[in-house]
């Protein structure tokens, strides 16, 4: 659950999820801070960061995009809207596993290795996760610690929507939830408020 500080929290504390070089590329954009991200992401320019000629920029943003769809369903239950448990090809599989934000070296490895959503979904199942994952060639800890935070968000997410609806923690979870959203739109809110001041104080100084 999202604590009263975390939206100010720096994105090196969210290194779980994102890889060194996309935090280091969304902090040469000014985007230090959880808050900084969401309300980066929910603005119609997020995708003119990248530029759209280079392939390793375009995987870039799918890994930061799915990662933020990941963050909001984790911190706001908002539905990232793949279904974890729709039935795909096999190179649906592997698309799957980029739009959903895992890194671009934890998704070839996994591919490489024949592993899709639905294998690792059976891991979950049988226990034993990491230590299988590691098993898998150039696969280290850190991206096996990636994979498994990722896959639980949805997991965690959509056996949620399971629940029952007068489920006491679930509602209360999702009050929460709606709080956190609400400071982040009274941010953007005073940003714009002090904007649209700023321009009438200079124009009544041009007067």
């Amino acid at each position: 659950m999202l604590r009263k500080g975390d939206i100010m929290d720096g994105l090196d504390n969210y290194s779980l999820y994102f890889s060194a070089y996309s935090i280091n590329y969304l902090k040469d954009n000014g985007i230090r801070t959880l808050s900084d991200l969401f309300n980066w992401a929910d603005k119609m320019s997020f995708i003119d960061l990248f530029p759209t000629n280079s392939g390793s920029s375009i995987k870039m943003y799918k890994e930061i995009n799915g990662t933020v769809k990941l963050l909001k369903c984790k911190y706001f239950l908002e539905d990232p809207l793949f279904d974890i448990y729709e039935p795909l090809t096999i190179k649906g599989q592997f698309d799957f596993l980029y739009r959903m934000g895992l890194s671009v070296k934890s998704a070839n490895c996994l591919a490489k290795a024949g592993i899709g959503r639905d294998r690792i979904l059976n891991l979950f199942e049988i226990g034993n996760i990491k230590e299988r994952l590691l098993k898998i060639n150039s696969l280290g800890e850190k991206s096996v610690d990636e994979i498994i935070a990722k896959f639980s968000i949805l997991i965690d997410f959509y056996s949620g929507k399971s629940k029952k609806k007068d489920d006491l923690d679930y509602l209360l979870f999702q009050l929460q939830s709606l709080y956190y959203q609400r400071n982040l739109l009274d941010e953007k809110i005073y940003c714009l408020e002090d904007k649209i001041n700023n321009i009438k104080k200079n124009k009544i100084k041009k007067r």
